[in-house]
């Protein structure tokens, strides 16, 4: 349910174990509504932050799209702390140049702010690049701590464009038994697909793996209790974690 532009790994990964993989996109990747208006006011002003925090790998790519077109690079951010969610967040930085100073162990908000206690100076100043619609708890826990945060959206995730009979061939699928598994690597493939779908109806004789628990959480809010919850929020954490329940 991945994004097209993104599907490949996760397919490779379980093709290698032997896997049938049908790629059907619940989301794609889009600009924001206001044609990043706010992202370009914050890299005009990059100086003036002490920490940029990358919640995602389309962060990265985005802002940095963003900061090339402003004619700039990576020298702009000067000494300004980086703090990526994850191992995948940071190598997506690191192949801009960039070497993350912060990489919690817990891949999500909550990790990121264990992993800053100490770290920031008083009343500091963060940029946080992220989707549209995201958790607000990384951003209400950081001003809480007295620090002034722009959260500026770089991306939206947008329900993916399937024909009607894309849509009926797939619930058809479903239906019928012919998947075993339904993956979903975001909250947002959760709710995109729940409304191609029409419901949750064609899911409930179908087995669901999620990426983490946020994303499991979402699922459960939308009556649909995962049968795989990966306890590393990656690709890899969540092949492997249906590799061992296949197992």
């Amino acid at each position: 349910t991945r994004a097209r532009s993104q599907a490949s790994k996760l397919t490779a990964c379980l093709e290698e174990l032997g896997a049938r993989i049908i790629e059907k996109p619940a989301i794609a990747i889009a600009a924001p509504d206001d044609g990043y208006a706010a992202v370009d006011a914050a890299i005009a002003k990059l100086d003036s932050y002490q920490w940029l925090i990358f919640t995602s790998t389309n962060g990265v790519e985005r802002f940095m799209q963003r900061l090339f077109a402003a004619g700039k690079d990576v020298r702009a951010l000067g000494y300004a702390k980086v703090a990526a969610i994850g191992q995948t967040t940071a190598k997506k930085l690191q192949s801009y140049g960039i070497r993350a100073d912060v990489v919690p162990q817990e891949f999500r908000a909550e990790g990121i702010l264990e992993s800053l206690k100490g770290k920031l100076p008083p009343h500091a100043k963060i940029l946080l690049p992220r989707a549209a619609v995201a958790r607000e708890i990384l951003p209400e826990n950081l001003r809480e701590q007295g620090a002034e945060v722009d959260v500026v959206p770089v991306y939206q995730t947008v329900m993916a464009e399937t024909s009607v009979e894309e849509r009926a061939t797939l619930r058809e699928e479903l239906e019928n038994g012919e998947i075993d598994f339904v993956t979903f690597t975001s909250s947002s493939t959760v709710v995109n697909l729940v409304k191609l779908l029409g419901g949750i109806e064609p899911l409930k004789g179908v087995k669901t793996a999620c990426i983490g628990p946020v994303t499991a959480e979402t699922a459960r809010k939308h009556g649909i209790e995962p049968a795989i919850v990966a306890s590393r929020y990656t690709i890899e954490g969540l092949v492997e974690a249906m590799r061992e329940s296949l197992a």
